[in-house]
């Protein structure tokens, strides 16, 4: 097989005819399926983009031998007959259709339908004034020259469907005069849209029909990575840039040898692996530069690029990173080189740490449709490997230190785990400070040096900084603490476990000794084991040792609602880790109720624990009506879990009617229960009263939330419950819910 060559549509069409082989398949970028229909938007707005940009893209390899002066492609069918429906509406718009016609015949015909061919006969023959109608494909299949019988070969339903969605690329109002410039780019030797004609002889080809089999999609078709590896080389083998050359030599060795068994390896079987690894190794590829673009501050105005993709990643094609990188590009071949010795070498030092990294970064598979994905897209996972690539630039040509990579890996996964990233400003910014960053190989010797990773928060950079220093002094700390940050709750987010051991420097880590650590830690684990297994209860009987809400997220916590923490919550600030994590480097007040819960928790199990402290609680003395919620909060799981997982809490407090606080399911506030009104409705274990939830806080009528029994309403307002009347409903003035009760004799 030759090399290659590159070429344009015009340029093979006017050299030879192209032929589609019988054995072809359909030509089938018209079929209906959302896959198909967004490709195909996709690759027709990518074409004519190119076309009026003059903006140079390669349509991947072409592959196919010739015969009797005939181009039978192999593999790129349906790239071919996309593009000659491209020239032939250009040409026909521009008014110059006649030049399809060479040596007095059309150069493209189809042998897999002989309807096809007739198809593609007649539409040259038709008006072009055709054309000129809105919709195309209504106008072709209405003519009087087109046969309804046609409709039932999908070939040219498919060519209609990809002329409407070409031409809607186009947009509308296009100019003559734009037309023929459109024109003259499709015809001239540097026309933008390009393919790699690889020419083959029988010789190589064999049975024409065993190559079809294995390539085509009734068989196994040249996936995305092989044609983005085919322009790959390509590129690089015209280029001058020796080094460049020598690399990529270097990694064609490894990607279809070492590197491909290493990704194979990740996947759970032979047939996933066969399935996923060519589009795993395209996501990683992709991802690896958009790391390094980014970090060069080359995609800035394309932010789409950086977001997050849920889709595989099959339609950028190579000159998209040349053209963006320029000689950035160099950089993000050798962050692909880095990367993969690095991993390549983890793997081979230390199979555990690997499968770390594998869960947590590179793992892949198909979820219940089928369909692939991979973590990769995250911002967070990029970051991590991007910081494989910087360890792999840092230590080119040294021998792989294991002690040395553990230590700046557990660092950035630390961080990165604990630091807010959620935007491209932020990625861009993290991995800008990685590259800058000085000290990989010295984390040991100079934990002060992490104060450098800039982009990352500064709260986890001191918390490193303070963990290195007790690391080093003993491997007996130095396991006690990568114990503690193996839990995976806290994902290294431990400094309050030190302020809870009164440790609060290097020194005091000295005086109170690992082991006093290791048994604290050990507690702390066994109540966060309660939290996780049942964080109602968990909430209920922290609450009995003091209030530790604290302002809800957003707009409604101006507006004074308040939530607690929970288990699992995507806001760092409100989850278990935000009610645990210091304030000024000292215990916040929620963190010194923790304590004195973990206390408790010593020698005795927490969920005992937790229902002694709930069965004992009392209300205090002179107790407000805050402190009444809080009291019915904790009494009765049921105010907990109407909450959901939200837990958020609402006073309502307009002078002139209201004094009370909600329940919210949201915290947009439509739905809600009064709290008092609902512990009342809970008390009565539901016997004939009935609650009225509120929707709008803002409608009078809405906000309304109550109980109900025997017809009568105990709404809770004006400090007490009242009826439809807004009179005090039994005659008298009740204010708590035990006290309605008995008086119902409920």
């Amino acid at each position: 097989m030759k090399i290659g060559r590159d070429c344009s549509f015009w340029e093979l069409y006017k050299s030879s005819t192209i032929k589609i082989p019988q054995i072809q398949r359909d030509y089938v970028q018209g079929r209906d399926n959302t896959r198909v229909i967004t490709n195909r938007a996709s690759f027709a707005k990518e074409l004519i983009s190119s076309l009026k940009n003059n903006k140079r893209i390669t349509l991947n390899f072409i592959y196919g031998y010739y015969e009797d002066d005939c181009f039978i492609p192999i593999d790129g069918q349906q790239r071919l007959t996309t593009l000659f429906l491209l020239h032939f509406l250009v040409l026909s718009k521009s008014g110059h259709k006649d030049e399809l016609v060479y040596k007095d015949r059309m150069n493209f015909s189809y042998q897999t339908r002989y309807t096809t061919n007739r198809f593609f006969k007649a539409l040259y023959k038709s008006d072009v004034a055709l054309l000129n109608c809105n919709d195309i494909k209504q106008s072709i299949a209405e003519s009087s020259w087109y046969a309804f019988s046609w409709n039932n070969d999908p070939s040219i339903v498919s060519a209609l469907a990809m002329l409407s969605e070409l031409k809607a690329a186009f947009g509308e109002n296009v100019k003559p005069d734009d037309w023929n410039v459109y024109y003259h780019r499709l015809v001239s030797e540097n026309c933008p849209v390009r393919f790699m004609l690889l020419e083959m002889t029988k010789n190589q080809l064999g049975k024409p029909n065993q190559l079809y089999i294995r390539m085509n999609s009734r068989g196994k078709q040249l996936t995305d990575f092989e044609n983005f590896k085919a322009s790959l080389y390509g590129y690089v083998y015209e280029c001058e840039n020796n080094e460049l050359k020598q690399l990529m030599g270097l990694i064609k060795e490894k990607v279809d040898g070492d590197w491909q068994t290493l990704i194979w390896e990740i996947a759970d079987n032979n047939t996933s692996a066969e399935k996923y690894s060519d589009t795993f190794y395209r996501g990683l590829l992709h991802w690896i530069f958009v790391n390094r673009l980014c970090t060069e501050n080359k995609l800035n105005d394309d932010k789409e690029w950086i977001k997050p993709k849920g889709k595989i990643i099959s339609d950028i094609y190579l000159e998209n990173y040349v053209d963006i990188g320029g000689e950035s590009f160099l950089n993000c071949i050798r962050d692909f080189w880095y990367t993969m010795i690095t991993i390549s070498n983890v793997k081979n030092n230390d199979s555990s740490l690997y499968e770390r990294i594998v869960n947590s970064v590179l793992s892949y598979g198909s979820d219940q449709k089928n369909n692939y994905f991979y973590q990769l897209a995250e911002y967070k996972q990029r970051i991590i490997l991007f910081s494989l690539a910087k360890y792999g630039r840092e230590t080119d040509g040294q021998n792989f230190d294991l002690q040395q990579f553990k230590d700046w890996y557990r660092v950035i996964f630390n961080l990165t785990s604990n630091t807010e990233i959620d935007d491209p400003e932020t990625y861009c910014r993290v991995c800008q400070s990685i590259d800058k960053f000085k000290d990989v190989l010295l984390i040991s010797e100079n934990p002060a040096g992490l104060v450098n990773l800039s982009g990352f928060a500064s709260r986890q950079i001191d918390e490193e900084i303070f963990k290195q220093k007790i690391v080093n002094l003993s491997d007996e700390w130095k396991n006690a603490i990568l114990e503690a940050e193996s839990d995976q709750y806290f994902q290294g987010e431990i400094y309050f476990s030190f302020l809870l051991a009164d440790i609060y420097s290097s020194e005091d880590a000295t005086r109170i000794g690992s082991e006093t650590y290791t048994r604290l830690w050990a507690n702390i684990v066994k109540v966060m084991g309660l939290a996780h297994d049942n964080d109602v209860l968990f909430h209920r009987a922290l609450l009995t040792y003091g209030d530790y809400s604290t302002t809800a997220p957003g707009g409604v916590g101006d507006a004074g609602v308040i939530t607690f923490f929970q288990h699992s919550e995507k806001h760092h600030n409100y989850d278990w880790r935000g009610l645990l994590r210091p304030e000024n480097g000292m215990l916040s007040n929620s963190t010194r109720m923790f304590k004195e819960f973990l206390v408790d928790c010593i020698d005795n199990d927490p969920v005992n624990v937790a229902y002694e402290h709930i069965e004992a609680y009392r209300l205090p003395d002179s107790a407000t009506l805050h402190d009444e919620i809080l009291y019915y909060l904790i009494k009765y799981d049921a105010l907990f879990k109407y909450c959901q997982k939200y837990y958020y809490i609402w006073k309502d407090d307009d002078e002139t009617d209201w004094n009370r606080y909600l329940l919210m399911k949201t915290s947009k506030r439509n739905t809600y229960v009064e709290a008092k009104a609902y512990a009342f409705y809970v008390l009565t274990s539901n016997n004939g009263v009935s609650i009225r939830e509120g929707g709008n806080p803002y409608n009078p009528e809405d906000r309304r939330s109550y109980a109900e029994y025997n017809n009568t309403i105990f709404e809770y307002k004006k400090d007490c419950f009242t009826d439809d009347e807004g009179h005090n409903s039994l005659g008298h003035i009740i204010t708590s819910p035990e006290t309605l009760k008995n008086e119902l004799g409920l």
